[in-house]
């Protein structure tokens, strides 16, 4: 059985790591929250504990997603090394 599933002809690589990209997604999200720059002040102080929430998942999944992804790149030869070590980093 193969570790990535494609369509027939579809322009997609054949060995795709998704584990690599939820870890940069992750690192991108929790920054993005962390930033607080998108929301008004008047919010802060009532969303305070959900967006540290946030940013926690967010980190911990970083971090799980980034290990996995460079398991499976170094186990099954799949692409996204540095993005799964940009994932460990930033989480």
């Amino acid at each position: 059985m193969s570790v990535t599933q494609s369509l027939p002809g579809s322009a997609r690589a054949e060995r795709d790591n998704r584990a690599a990209r939820v870890g940069l997604y992750a690192v991108i999200l929790g920054a993005f929250v962390a930033g607080g720059g998108y929301v008004p002040a008047a919010l802060f102080f009532p969303l305070t504990l959900t967006w540290m929430a946030v940013i926690l998942l967010s980190g911990v999944t970083a971090i799980v997603a980034g290990h996995l992804a460079r398991f499976r790149a170094k186990r099954h030869g799949l692409h996204g090394r540095r993005p799964a070590l940009a994932g460990i980093v930033g989480g």
